[in-house]
């Protein structure tokens, strides 16, 4: 199902015996436009927008069997400004954005048909993960079987900014706000090992069996290694806020100093599916008796998502809810003093 039978070389040989070309041809449609406008004579605007649609398609990097790995792509960006001169010494500038981009993996069989048709099902602790994954045989001095599977991820940043300019006599001052709102979304993590990792290298066999692919044959694994995931995706969502502010003073015809103060604030991000965790390696407790440094933490809302296995590999080490360790659900404390200073001059000989 994995290995192919060879079309190429020497009869004899057992290396690099297959060879297959597959297409990548990408196929782009894309678009930009603006527009312009006067609004009166102390105000304009503009908008711009961006679109690409990409369909392509690259080799695999593992089985040549799984064929073409289809990769489409979705991005686009629009954004519009609004300036406005109120007065003869003060100009504001209104600006908003949002850009996102969409990018997939995919191929032809199933990870549920690549387990039915090699009996691996019944092995399985859990179900085979939705969409592409295939187990991965590594052999050495062969090709793996690889780590390609489908996913999906989805970013976007939503932007408004606005910014004052304020001349008064030798000074020109300029202050503004910036907000910005980010997502990420990821999914099917870890497919790639939820049907098993399956590793023949000689390094338990060598006695045994004395060459790695005979190994193979026999069906004797150096080390096997599986993955279980009760939640398969990540949605990730933050703010993040800035202001600043600034003056340009023109000291004398020939020097001029400039000065100013940006402050900014990016909590931490938050998940949707609430599917994240964070290690305290100074809490200390009493389980059973025994004396434990360090616990993880998890959103208030996840304790359904605990994975057993990942609960007693960490045992004694306690799991505790957000609340319980005094956190908010990000699970980390957000920076508050990130203040930047800036000075500078401008001296003309």
């Amino acid at each position: 199902y994995l290995f192919p039978l060879p079309n190429t070389g020497p009869a004899n040989s057992i290396t690099n015996i297959y060879t297959v070309n597959f297409p990548t041809a990408i196929s782009s449609n894309q678009t930009d436009f603006r527009v312009d406008q006067v609004i009166s004579g102390t105000q304009t605007a503009f908008f711009r927008f961006t679109y690409k649609n990409k369909q392509g398609a690259s080799a695999p990097t593992g089985s040549a069997l799984i064929g073409s790995i289809i990769q489409p792509e979705l991005d686009m960006a629009m954004t519009g400004a609004h300036n406005w001169v109120l007065t003869s010494h003060m100009v504001n500038e209104f600006r908003a954005g949002y850009s996102k981009s969409d990018t997939s993996n995919s191929y032809g069989t199933t990870a549920a048909q690549y387990a039915s048709e090699m009996g691996l099902t019944s092995y399985l602790s859990q179900a085979p993960p939705a969409g592409n994954a295939v187990p991965n045989f590594k052999i050495s001095g062969f090709q793996s079987t690889g780590t390609n599977t489908s996913s999906v991820s989805q970013t976007s940043t939503l932007q408004f900014l606005d910014n004052m300019t304020w001349t008064h006599g030798n000074h020109t001052l300029k202050f503004g706000v910036d907000y910005r709102y980010l997502t990420a979304l990821y999914t099917n993590v870890f497919a790639s090992s939820r049907l098993g990792q399956y590793t023949f290298n000689n390094s338990v066999t060598k006695s045994l069996v004395g060459n790695a692919f005979g190994a193979f044959l026999l069906g004797i694994p150096d080390s096997t290694q599986i993955s279980t995931v009760l939640n398969p995706d990540s949605n990730g969502f933050a703010g993040s806020y800035a202001a600043f502010i600034q003056d340009d003073w023109k000291v004398t015809p020939r020097l001029t100093v400039n000065y100013g103060m940006r402050y900014e604030y990016h909590p931490m991000f938050n998940d949707a599916n609430h599917n994240t965790a964070n290690f305290l390696p100074n809490y200390s407790s009493i389980q059973n008796g025994v004396f434990v440094n360090g616990a993880v933490v998890i959103p208030n809302e996840a304790t359904s998502l605990v994975n057993p296995a990942f609960a007693q590999s960490l045992s004694p080490m306690p799991i505790l809810t957000a609340s319980q360790a005094g956190l908010p659900d990000s699970l980390r404390y957000t920076q508050k003093t990130d203040f930047a200073p800036r000075i500078g001059f401008d001296y003309r000989v």
